[in-house]
């Protein structure tokens, strides 16, 4: 992640790849990953799930042991360990979206320092780490050029209204967002035309 480098305080780089399914940097983003086969095709202009950050260091520790966040098969009992999937999966059911057609990903790159998985990801408070992270971002974003970003929780709205700047950028995608929220859930649909 040289990307978002150097991790301010409380942010350490991640130590290793999850080998299965897992949201992107922990893992590659993409639902059926396996240990020793080729990765899933990136779901391009589709669906991008945005979620604020990957895991604390513990958590992480025990999610390269188990090999993923989450097996690619209904009704995974790792789900409750990881409330995200828990919720997220039955909802992108209910919404008939096949999590192939989605490519999972992180507002925020690295790990929190030790054990600590919830509240203000320490980066947050450091605008340069902010500005790397928006910067990737917009990476992915050109990479996948996703029709809808799913926003996950509150915490993601600095980096979320990125996506009202994309026209800014190198005139490869221009894009528009609209934004329906429900709950701690934001959908923002994303138009891109090409040069």
């Amino acid at each position: 992640m040289s990307a978002v480098a150097p991790f301010p305080k409380g942010v350490v780089p991640l130590s290793a790849r999850l080998l299965r399914t897992g949201f992107f940097p922990g893992g590659a983003g993409l639902w059926g990953a396996q240990k020793d086969k080729p990765l899933p095709l990136m779901p391009h202009e589709s669906i991008m799930v945005l979620r604020h950050d990957f895991h604390s260091e513990d958590e992480f520790a025990k999610s390269v042991v188990e090999g993923a966040e989450v097996k690619a098969v209904p009704n995974d009992p790792m789900c409750r360990r990881f409330p995200t999937w828990a919720n997220l999966l039955p909802l992108l059911h209910e919404a008939g979206i096949a999590p192939e057609q989605c490519f999972f990903t992180n507002a925020y790159m690295g790990l929190r320092e030790g054990a600590g998985t919830t509240g203000r990801f320490p980066g947050s408070r450091d605008e340069q780490f902010v500005e790397r992270c928006r910067a990737f971002f917009l990476h992915q974003i050109r990479a996948q050029q996703p029709r809808v970003v799913l926003a996950l929780g509150v915490c993601v709205s600095r980096l979320e209204d990125t996506m009202d700047i994309l026209a800014e950028n190198d005139g490869k995608v221009y894009a528009r967002a609209t934004s329906l929220s429900i709950g701690t859930v934001t959908a923002r649909s994303t138009m891109h035309s090409r040069p």
